[in-house]
């Protein structure tokens, strides 16, 4: 078996950034790693799982590895800015958006919708806001966005 094939399912937001031709990571059972390239993904989500196909093609000269062994898929996706808050800060709209309340330069709210990127027991890893802002940590819960309110900074 001469290129070997690691298959994996990728989700629908990794999707949207992952290409044909992108380096992987695969990671054998017996813990060898051997990078390759993603040469196919599908273009069609399987139904129950919402989820793609995609293939990692890497050499296997040396016929050491066989078809059906277990491996470990790793596909680096793009960095981006993002921020560990505590999960106490985060806001609902009305419509069910999951976001922060912020004060602008003017002291006035504001929502901003977050996107989850990941996290721990103590904070959440949120993508989506801008790199500085100044966020509502007590009281987000009585104001809405346009009010206009006095500030205080908590060091």
């Amino acid at each position: 078996l001469e290129p070997i094939l690691i298959k994996a399912f990728i989700s629908e937001k990794h999707r949207l950034v992952i290409k044909p031709g992108a380096t992987a990571y695969g990671i054998l059972l017996n813990g060898t790693k051997r990078t390759g390239k993603i040469r196919y993904i599908s273009p069609i989500a399987e139904k129950n799982t919402r989820t793609f196909k995609v293939e990692m093609e890497i050499a296997n000269e040396d016929k050491k590895f066989a078809e059906g062994i277990t491996a470990e898929l790793i596909i680096p996706l793009p960095s981006q800015p993002a921020h560990r808050i505590s999960a106490a800060l985060f806001s609902l709209t009305s419509n069910g958006e999951l976001g922060i309340k912020v004060v602008d330069g003017n002291d006035i709210v504001d929502f901003l919708p977050v996107e989850i990127l990941g996290g721990s027991d103590k904070e959440v890893v949120v993508g989506g806001l801008p790199q500085t802002l100044r966020v509502i940590t007590v009281g987000q819960g009585f104001v809405q966005s346009g009010d206009k309110v006095q500030t205080f900074t908590e060091n």
